[in-house]
């Protein structure tokens, strides 16, 4: 009976963590997809200038840093 308990505990616990973490990792993707959009404005903006494209690059990075990876 106590391995029983065990496994409800565990079972409870994975529960309560997940859902209490899954705002986060969604609030995550679509900080991480906003920056993907805004990347793509800023590329297309830059008619092939090449340093204007690793600017947005770099923009994007920091900006997906910036999303709590």
């Amino acid at each position: 009976m106590n391995k029983s308990l065990n496994k409800i505990f565990a079972i409870l616990l994975g529960s309560i963590v997940s859902i209490g973490f899954s705002p986060l990792a969604m609030a995550d993707d679509v900080c991480k997809a906003n920056c993907e959009v805004n990347s793509k404005s800023c590329t297309k903006g830059c008619n092939g200038d090449t340093d204007c494209v690793l600017n947005c690059s770099d923009t994007r990075d920091s900006c997906v840093q910036g999303c709590g990876d």
